[in-house]
């Protein structure tokens, strides 16, 4: 008994104080062989792989493979690395589990492994790693569940777990996190309420929480993290309304909240967004009109809200988005005409107005729309003729099933990128220009 005794404190003090250098290179030794290098003494490995390995007061103390095709495994004996600060394995081929040894590593700061065949659970130990600034595990083939202890991780400012096969629900204790920068949990099998706690994340700037199979409400308690400048819940079952505490979070410029279960209508305060560059709602169950508000953002350049059981007219103030690029209402039972202030758009490159309701004429101000690509206006209302267009960026040209009469105008040759032309279902005659031979880039007629 007393000899099992000393040999337990030995092997303590043994790891208390780490091991020699040269063991510690041995342990990476098989991954530095792989990139050809077969000198692994102390020397070699310390001064000429500065860029790989950083050495200091006789330890490993930076550890950067990244991009290196490196396969094989994670030794367990990586736990034996008591001074690294840096472990960098990144967009690799290793395969096997992360071993539990891995949360002896007290001094580590950031550890990456995303992108590799890792498999396994996340294990329980990397709690222990209380110093973790970073931490990416995303791409790689991990199972089973974030572990609760993950909230003893109070330094972290990224967390990345994406892509990986967790289930299970995102743990309370996340919201301990309070340092966090950076929360991205996207492509999982993760159910479950997106916790309340979040509300504690005061420093956060992103967080993605897209494609889960997170459901309830979005907690009206995401107006306290105000610090959010890109927020995606898209391709979740969520259900209930958009909250109007959404408004609050007035630093965001990115907001996807799409292919939802979202209902009632998108709510005035959207318009106090006033940093907002994308806004994608699409793909849920809400209805009404589109709030007069969202002329309040100036700063736009991505507009999509589509597919959606909405109603109402394209409002007047969408002329003040004179920033958009890409902006696509269709499927929306939008009705009326399309407002002239839609003439200050003269940025765009994609617009979509298609499967609506929309009625009146086409207006000739779509001819100032000098950089647009991709126009489809099908499946509406329209009547009048063809406006004359020279539109010479125009790719794609879609306002089939409409009641448009006339002929098509000699004009169309001017469209000379045009690869779609779609103009059936209408009722036009007369007989098609024979210059629209000249059009060699066109594949669709």
């Amino acid at each position: 008994m007393k000899l099992l005794f000393y040999v337990t404190l030995v092997c303590i003090f043994e790891k208390c104080k780490g091991i020699a250098l040269q063991d510690q290179i041995n342990i990476i030794g098989p991954w530095l062989n792989q990139l050809g290098y077969n000198n692994l003494s102390t020397s070699f490995v310390c001064e000429e792989l500065q860029s790989l390995v950083h050495c200091n007061n006789g330890n490993i103390i930076l550890l950067s493979l990244e991009s290196k095709q490196l396969n094989g495994t994670i030794p367990q004996k990586i736990g034996s690395l008591l001074s690294l600060t840096f472990l960098s394995l990144q967009n690799n081929l290793l395969s096997g589990t992360l071993p539990e040894s891995i949360g002896n590593l007290s001094q580590l700061e950031i550890l990456s492994l995303f992108n590799n065949q890792l498999s396994g659970t996340i294990p329980r130990s990397i709690a222990n790693i209380t110093q973790l600034i970073k931490l990416n595990l995303s791409w790689n083939h991990f199972s089973g569940t974030i572990p609760e202890s993950i909230g003893n991780l109070s330094h972290l400012i990224e967390l990345n777990l994406s892509n990986i096969q967790l289930n299970g629900t995102i743990p309370e204790s996340i919201g301990n996190l309070s340092q966090l920068t950076t929360l991205i949990i996207c492509c999982t099998q993760l159910y479950g309420t997106i916790p309340e706690t979040t509300r504690n994340l005061s420093q956060l700037k992103v967080l993605f929480l897209f494609n889960n199979q997170l459901s309830g409400t979005i907690p009206r308690s995401i107006a306290n993290i105000s610090q959010l400048i890109e927020l995606n819940l898209s391709y979740n079952p969520l259900s209930g309304t958009i909250p109007e505490s959404i408004g609050h979070l007035s630093q965001l410029e990115i907001l996807s909240l799409s292919i939802a279960h979202l209902s009632g209508t998108i709510p005035e305060s959207i318009g106090h967004l006033l940093q907002l560059k994308e806004l994608l709602i699409y793909g849920t169950r809400l209805s009404g009109s589109i709030p007069e508000s969202i002329g309040t953002l100036s700063q736009l350049t991505y507009l999509s809200i589509f597919n959606n059981q909405g109603s109402g007219t394209i409002p007047e103030s969408i002329g003040n988005l004179s920033k958009l690029i890409d902006l696509n209402l269709s499927n929306i039972q939008l009705s009326g005409t399309i407002p002239e202030s839609i003439r200050s758009l003269s940025q765009l490159t994609y617009l979509s107005f298609s499967h609506n309701q929309l009625s009146g004429t086409i207006p000739e101000s779509f001819g100032n729309f000098s950089q647009l690509k991709y126009l489809s206006l099908t499946s509406n209302q329209f009547s009048g003729t063809i406006p004359e267009f020279a539109i010479s960026q125009l790719i794609y040209f879609d306002l089939s099933s409409n009641q448009l009469s006339g002929t098509i105008h000699e004009s169309i040759v001017n469209l000379s990128q045009l690869k779609h032309l779609i103009l059936e279902g209408n009722l036009l005659y007369g007989t098609i220009p024979e210059s629209i031979g000249h059009l060699s880039q066109l594949m669709e007629l």
